[in-house]
Parts: C-alpha cells; structure tokens; sequence
C-alpha cells in the first residue's frame, strides 16, 4: 500500500512543519534578526538597516540609520509541539513512513495527544539604502490541537489503522498550518531633525505583497470525524494572496528612541477557495489505492469554510523604547499586541526587555526576559562584529501553558 502526501511538493513539505522544529515576531513577514531574539523582541526602537522592514519602517528616517546594509538566509523559528517533532518524523516522510506511523500513533497515544504551536520562517534577502529598504522572506506557522482519534485520522483516514473495528472519536481536535511568502517594501521620511537639542523624528509606511503558498486546516464536529481542507493537488505554489500596508513612528529625545507601529492597517489578503478541496478525516496523508476521492471545498463543513474565509491578518500594535545608557550599552523594551482573531503568529501579547553589551573587541553581548500570553520566557545572544560584518545567533525559552518553547534565530550573511 502506497501512502502520499495530500500535497505534493515542496508545498506538502510546507505542511510538515506542524511537526518540525523550525529554526520569531508576528503577521507575515518573519524576524529577519538575531540580536532582536537574543533581546527577547524588545527591539521595534532599536532595529536599522533592512531589519526596519519587519520591526518599523521609520527607523529608516532615524540618526544613525546605516547608507548600506545587506543580510542573506536569516532564519528563525520557535516550536511547542509535543511529543512529536520534526526530527522524528521528517527523516522518515519519504521513505519509511507506513512502518514508521504505527510508532508514531502509539506515541502520541501514550502522550494523550499532540498538541502545542510553531512559527517560523527564513528572509532570503534583507538590503536597505538609505531611507529604502527591502524583505523578501517565507514564513510559516501553525498549531495543533489533536487527540489521539484525531492523530490516527490524520495518518491513515477515516477509518484509522488497517484493522481497527472501533469508531474514532475526534473528540474537540483542531489544528491549522499555513505558509506565506511576503515581498515588503519600506520608506523612512525625516520630519524633524534638530542636532542641538538631540530631538528628532520620521515617519516609515511598508507595502507588502503577500502570495498564500500553502493551507491545510482540520477541526471536528462533535463526537466522529476531523473534516479538514488543504491546497488543491494541481494549485501549484500561489493559494491566496493580497496587499498589506504598515505604518511606523519614531522619535527620539536625546540618549532615548521611542518606537510605535502599526501592522496591517490595510490587509487585504484571502485565500483562493477554489485552489481548496476538502476530506473527511484530516487533509495531510492519504492513501493513494484505497482512499476516498478528495472533495470541492464547498463540500466542507459550514462552520470550516467560514473559519478559512475569516483566515486573515490582523492588526498588530508595537510601542518600544530604546535607551543608550552609555556608548557601550543600550537597553530596551517593547509591548506588543496582535487583535482580533484570524492568522495568530506567536504570542498574542507580549512585553519584553533586552540589554545588549558592545564593550568588548568584536563581541555583542545580548540578554532579555518576557511576560507574554499563557507564560514567560528569557533569551541571551550573541555576535561577532569584524567591520561591518556580523555574524549572530540568538536564542530564547519561553514557557507558555506549562510548555517548553525554543526559539532560535541565525544571521548567517549580515553587513550593516
């Protein structure tokens, strides 16, 4: 018997990552910088270059913003998923995998279920020049809700294992994972800039066009089944897509920069139904010989396609500070808030602290702590500066409803 993704491609991969560890900040574009996670997210007053792009674009307009800077293959994520994760079943998708989801079931059955969160993503390309800035960057996110009915439906249909006779209960099972790829554009403008009295201010606006490459959502019923739909077999790599707008302020007054942002204060995105069809028992695995036909989308569910129609950004609010406490050390803060309900990415709140040290030859020292939805987490980071060359890791735990969540963020190519 021959098992396939109900998606072929490097978009099924995509869907893969409900289970991958991926390797954070909100909406559509990813954090394209390790010092922010090494300072907790405490970063919107901080960030310069084409880093801008994702925390404020006024920054661009700001003193000290840089001429120049490049960054290549930033990539970041963070993961809650238990008790699977990618190292357990990404090897094994391709070859394998009928022997190997029998463990992974009872493994899941034994934990009670899979459960937990993921966001992600990686910036190809980061470049700003002068009050101009540019991100082009995949991202991905999700969450997972699923007993152990709902984790069998997921591998093996409807019906669940070869040879079971019971009825599978999916019981209030739900889970969500999408991908994006966002081109944003950035402008800072200067509106004032008084040297003698340390006071200055910019306005930053960031347009974005975003393509929905991938959409798998399942959620039950009641007492049976977890109807799900998924990207369409024949959809390709675009399943959605729209425009986006955010708009920044920043403002400084002497040895501090005050930050404040709004993302998607226009958003347009919606995903194309028609590239959607629909399953019975979950929209991941299939069997190629044996399974049911996959469905229109408007055979789905009411209360599924009304949730896929609401799937949209909303907006995000950012307020943060940045104090240069001396010339070797800076210290920051940020709150953040994502409204409404539609795509979540990470936290739904979050306030966060950071502190980075630049006394030693070559060296940034980076450290921070969060208060954010469902729990906390602490963060430390580091970098190598030869010239304007940087290479830099940041890391973070955060401990939300009782669960570990790693976050990491590589900058593997960074001048600025």
């Amino acid at each position: 018997m021959k098992i396939r993704l109900a998606h072929s491609g490097v978009v099924a991969r995509v869907a893969l990552f409900l289970f991958a560890p991926a390797v954070s900040i909100a909406a559509q574009l990813p954090n394209p910088s390790a010092a922010a996670t090494g300072l907790s997210g405490a970063y919107s007053a901080a960030a310069r270059g084409y880093e801008a792009v994702a925390w404020n674009p006024a920054n661009l307009g700001m003193p000290g913003a840089v001429g120049f800077s490049l960054g290549v293959l930033a990539v970041t994520g963070s993961t809650s998923l238990e008790p699977l994760k990618g190292q357990t079943i990404v090897p094994h998708v391709r070859q394998h995998f009928e022997a190997q989801r029998a463990d992974w079931l009872q493994t899941v059955a034994a934990n009670g279920g899979e459960h937990g969160q993921f966001d992600g993503g990686v910036t190809y390309l980061g470049l700003s020049a002068g009050p101009f800035a540019l991100q082009v960057a995949t991202s991905v996110n999700g969450s997972a809700a699923l007993n152990p009915d709902a984790f069998e439906q997921l591998m093996y249909g409807p019906a669940g294992r070869p040879g079971n006779t019971r009825a599978l209960d999916a019981g209030t099972s739900d889970f969500r994972t999408s991908a994006f790829t966002t081109t944003a554009v950035s402008y800072g403008y200067p509106v004032e800039n008084d040297v003698r009295a340390g006071k200055h201010s910019a306005l930053g606006f960031t347009g974005k066009y975003i393509l929905g490459n991938y959409l798998a959502m399942a959620q039950s019923e009641g007492p049976g089944a977890l109807p799900g739909v998924y990207s369409n077999l024949d959809s390709g790599r675009v399943v959605g897509r729209g425009l986006g707008i955010d708009v920044g302020l920043a403002w400084a007054d002497g040895t501090t920069t005050y930050s404040a942002t709004i993302e998607n204060v226009y958003n347009n995105f919606s995903w194309d139904t028609s590239k959607l069809r629909s399953r019975p028992g979950g929209p991941l695995f299939r069997e190629a010989a044996t399974s049911a036909p996959d469905h229109p989308f408007a055979d789905a569910p009411q209360t599924l396609r009304d949730r896929v129609t609401s799937d949209q950004f909303k907006r995000v609010i950012a307020l943060g500070t940045a104090f240069a406490a001396s010339k070797s050390v800076t210290i920051s803060w940020d709150v953040r808030r994502q409204t409404g309900d539609g795509i979540l990415v990470g936290p739904r709140t979050q306030t966060s602290g950071g502190i980075e040290l630049r006394g030693l030859p070559v060296v940034r020292l980076r450290g921070g702590a969060s208060y954010l939805t469902g729990g906390w987490g602490v963060s430390g980071g580091l970098g190598l500066a030869l010239g304007r060359y940087e290479l830099a890791a940041g890391a973070a735990l955060r401990k939300i409803d009782g669960v570990n969540e790693p976050v990491v963020t590589l900058n593997l190519l960074s001048f600025k």
